[in-house]
């Protein structure tokens, strides 16, 4: 394949003969076949010879949004409607970040158990194929998977990864472990040790008679546990077991599991015996103390005597580079998401407030059907980056221009907009604009642009491109804007995704990989790069009067994730990627945040300039938290040469579907 998971099971993409196609049979039966195929293949030849077979499903593939949709191999009308009660029904853990559309729904569940069982029928068959092909009783077959996954358990669905922070919890951390050697290993034996995936490698080698060929380098923690194998009753071959995932580590024992997550926590603490569901941390507890001490240290001793110091993330290594390459099947939605109109009477979800605060309902679809990001103009229309709900790559966003700019527009002034018009169509993806002398000023990559309606009639007619060329691949991380300051400039924001500009005669005129703070006249002459670093997605700014620039970014650092309020300062250099330093002027130490907001993936910010509501609020900044639901306002206080800040949370709201995008302030304060 392509890569490595798959997001459907029918119609996938496989290489065959170095050859890319599309495979329409059920993708779990493929792998079977050519697993039967190739043992059929080994009984026909005239000299038996050894051989090796190595069969990886990808499935029960437990991630994609197939989960919300009903399975469709043979199981799938056995399971329906079944309550499957082996997946547990718990409250969503507050740690779940992914997968809460998965979790308690029957749908998931089921869906789940059809892949399951989908390959169960492929072992089954593999081993049918092994008897009737002679090979049964002199074929070692190892069945064994390559993390665990959780179905509810503990409020968890799905692995360490979907959670934030990340996470280690028994279900996700066990895996399947069966040999199967009629006459050399006795059928249906339990073995109670503690093994993990590092003593897989030594106990095979030691197994077929090769264990003086087990590599002496990298040093390994394994142990053969092939005496286990063969009903020897053996000590403990490991008193505890070790994993880590990115900044987290693990210690457990038979009876209790530590895990700490650099460099700041949260750590756990669990009686395994007492509390085998993980839900008591005695981290903190007094009585605990000797015993998490002694887990450490054993941790610390593990990894200082087995982990590479080029990976050493306690320690100032870095991770290993992964091309991630998207599943082709998962991320490019070919038929957009059109959501319905509103009905008649249509409730929106309930927002927590201050007291004396209300929300209302302004607009929806069809007038807007995924805003993003958008600003009002001198009469109080609004104009709306309007995504189509689909997902393509940068070419494909070029070659298809799916999104547009709406207008929105209150023609009775009862504080709802009731006519929409598309102001600007066939857009790649717009985020964010600013509306200055008579025009709206939009960045959708890989350009700046200037619309005009010269005619009035909601629809702009003189299109200019001021600035380009700006990398993007498709998300979000790349140009929003643009905002005006007081000095009568553009300014605008780019992620990580760099930029090459060439002046009219196609010479390049700067040329860069970085993230960085543009300005230029509203001409698109005199582009300035204002600040800049390896941040990964600085999203939108606000300038005081006094020309501070203000605005949010996500990524600032990354261990921890730090999406955060920044005070950008004229020619200064910003962390987290080194390798683009050489790129600017460092004389000193790189600059830091104003404000640190967590993993919350920050989004629009705006400076509240009128004070109507409170004049205690005028000059605050709002906020939008993306991924926590929320709009916080931040309380800037002048110190020196830059500020302090005090967040006050001003808008939540606990619907799953509720993610934030912009804040915005109009004529009315």
């Amino acid at each position: 394949m392509p890569h490595g998971g798959t997001s459907t099971f029918y119609d996938a993409q496989v290489i065959e003969d170095g050859v890319l196609r599309k495979e329409p049979e059920y993708l779990t039966d493929f792998w079977t076949r050519h697993a039967v195929r190739f043992i059929e293949q080994q009984a026909q030849q005239d000299e038996k010879q050894p051989f090796f077979l190595f069969l990886s499903y990808n499935g029960p593939y437990a991630l994609s949004r197939l989960l919300l949709r009903e399975g469709r191999n043979r199981h799938a009308a056995d399971y329906r409607n079944q309550p499957l009660l082996s997946f547990p029904r718990e409250a969503t853990h507050p740690w779940q970040l992914h997968n809460r559309d998965f979790h308690n729904n029957p749908i998931s569940i089921q869906r789940v158990a059809t892949e399951v069982s989908g390959v169960d029928d492929g072992v089954g068959t593999v081993m049918q194929t092994l008897q009737e092909q002679g090979f049964a009783e002199n074929t070692v077959v190892i069945f064994l998977a390559d993390q665990g996954w959780a179905g509810g358990h503990g409020g968890f669905f799905g692995m360490g990864d979907h959670t934030q922070p990340v996470t280690a919890r028994d279900p996700m951390m066990k895996i399947p472990l069966i040999w199967h050697h009629p006459g050399r290993i006795k059928a249906g034996q339990r073995s109670q040790q503690l093994v993990a995936n590092y003593d897989v490698m030594p106990s095979v080698l030691s197994y077929l008679g090769l264990g003086e060929q087990m590599p002496q380098q990298p040093v390994s923690p394994g142990t053969s546990f092939t005496s286990e194998l063969q009903g020897a009753k053996t000590d403990q071959l490991h008193p505890a077991i070790f994993y880590e995932f990115e900044s987290l580590r693990c210690v457990r024992t038979r009876t209790h599991k530590l895990v700490m997550r650099y460099p700041n926590g949260p750590d756990e603490l669990y009686d395994l015996q007492q509390d085998p569901e993980e839900f008591n941390n005695l981290v903190t507890q007094p009585a605990a103390v000797a015993l998490r001490e002694e887990l450490r240290q054993q941790l610390d001793t593990f990894f200082s005597t087995y982990a590479s110091p080029q990976y050493d993330l306690w320690h100032g290594g870095g991770s290993q580079t992964v091309l991630y390459d998207g599943i082709e099947e998962e991320l490019a939605q070919e038929v957009p998401v059109t959501p319905p109109d509103l009905p008649d009477g249509y409730q929106p979800h309930t927002f927590e407030l201050p007291d004396g605060f209300e929300s209302k309902l302004v607009a929806g679809p069809p007038l807007v059907t995924h805003p993003t990001m958008g600003c009002f103009d001198h009469q109080g229309r609004l104009y709306v980056c309007n995504n189509a709900g689909v997902n393509l790559s940068a070419a494909e966003l070029e070659a298809e221009l799916p999104n547009a700019i709406h207008q929105l527009t209150d023609t009775d002034g009862d504080g709802v907009f009731d006519r929409s018009t598309v102001f600007a169509d066939r857009m790649t993806f717009p985020m964010g604009g600013v509306w200055h002398r008579g025009s709206l000023y939009v960045a959708s990559p890989p350009s700046i642009w200037k619309l005009t309606d010269t005619d009035d009639d909601g629809v702009a007619d003189e299109r200019q491109i001021l600035v380009d060329h700006f990398g993007y691949t498709g998300n979000a991380a790349s140009i929003h804007g643009c905002f005006v300051g007081p000095d009568g400039r553009l300014y605008w924001c780019d992620g990580y995704h760099g930029h090459e500009f060439r002046d009219k005669d196609g010479n390049v005129t700067s040329k860069r990989e970085g993230s960085y703070l543009f300005s230029c006249r509203p001409d698109g002459t005199d582009v300035r790069h204002f600040c800049g670093g390896g941040m990964d997605n600085p999203v939108e700014v606000d300038l005081t009067d006094e020309a501070d620039v203000i605005g949010t970014v996500n990524i600032l650092f990354t261990r921890p994730r730090s999406d955060c309020l920044v005070h950008w300062q004229y020619g200064g250099v910003y962390p987290h990627r080194e390798r683009v330093l050489e790129e600017l002027r460092l004389s000193g130490n790189l600059l830091g945040p104003v404000h640190d907001f967590g993993h919350v993936a920050v989004s629009g910010t705006a400076r509240y300039r009128s004070g109507v509501i409170d004049h205690r609020w005028q000059d605050n900044y709002f906020a939008t938290q993306f991924n926590q639901g929320r709009i916080v306002r931040v309380e800037l206080d002048r110190r020196g040469s830059s500020f302090s800040a005090i967040e006050r949370q001003f808008l939540s709201c606990n619907s799953r579907d509720f993610h934030p995008t912009d804040v915005l302030e109009d004529a009315d304060g």
